[in-house]
């Protein structure tokens, strides 16, 4: 009989692993793993039994960058039956460093998570879909393709999200609304208090309940007035990043993807 105990820094014998992938000092690898295609996993990442990280996108029509790979970031953690896919027309699919995704979480093809983001049990994120630093996507929440949710925020269970969410923000509903600053984001975020001010003061001065549409329309017109804070603007400024670069991406391929739509 085959033991299914292993130590830290194992990999279990029923693992599958293909000749493509790197693998890192103290990984640990529980049974019945399944990593395929062009994999880098960096030091002391911890990925349980049935996980899949797999060498074809789900796409229909377009297969995997041949160039591309998943790439796992040192001390990210991956629990049962989690779903990573290669990218199709970016460099990588990316899971960041100490990120801790939940049993059954699905990531897409050339979807980033950043460093710390959290994805709860089922949560899915669509293929090009970006979760950011320190973030947490609810149990059961989705994330449609091509959309961005910000840094430190946070998004209920079961929610849908279309469109972008603001950093630092708690969103949660069908369709999700902005309802809150998430003060537990703040907090571990490590930004100076004096930076939490001026963010309460920039979302109390110009945003009521509006939809998270409209939320990053009105910082899109206010980027360039975001204040004297470096940490804070320079999150900001990522986010804004991030979304203007899935646009460039959906638009190249216009045709071939469902296009950018706000």
């Amino acid at each position: 009989m085959t033991s299914n105990i292993i130590s830290k820094g194992e990999i279990h014998e029923t693992a599958i692993i293909g000749d493509d992938v790197k693998i890192g000092k103290n990984v640990t690898i529980y049974p019945y793993v399944v990593i395929e295609g062009i994999v880098e996993i960096q030091k002391d990442v911890t990925i349980h039994s049935f996980t899949n990280i797999s060498e074809s996108p789900e796409h229909k029509y377009l297969s995997k960058n041949d160039e591309g790979k998943v790439f796992i970031g040192e001390k990210a953690t991956l629990f049962q039956h989690t779903a990573i896919t290669i990218p199709t027309t970016s460099k990588e699919t990316h899971i960041g460093k100490r990120a801790f995704l939940m049993g059954g979480a699905h990531i897409g093809h050339d979807c980033i998570v950043m460093d710390d983001g959290i994805v709860g049990g089922n949560g899915m994120m669509a293929g090009h879909s970006v979760l950011g630093k320190g973030a947490f996507l609810g149990d059961s929440a989705t994330i449609h393709q091509w959309t961005v949710v910000g840094a430190h925020s946070m998004i209920g269970m079961n929610c849908p999200v279309r469109h972008n969410v603001l950093p630092f923000t708690i969103a949660y509903g069908s369709p999700p609304f902005w309802k809150n600053i998430n003060q537990i984001g703040f907090d571990r975020s490590g930004i100076p208090i004096e930076e939490k001010y001026f963010l309460e003061a920039f979302y109390t001065g110009n945003i009521n309940e509006y939809s998270l549409l409209g939320l990053t329309k009105k910082l899109e017109e206010l980027k360039s007035d975001i204040g004297p804070y470096p940490t804070m603007d320079a999150l900001f400024r990522e986010f804004i990043d991030q979304i203007n670069t899935i646009r460039k991406s959906s638009n190249t391929n216009k045709g071939k993807f469902v296009r950018w739509k706000e």
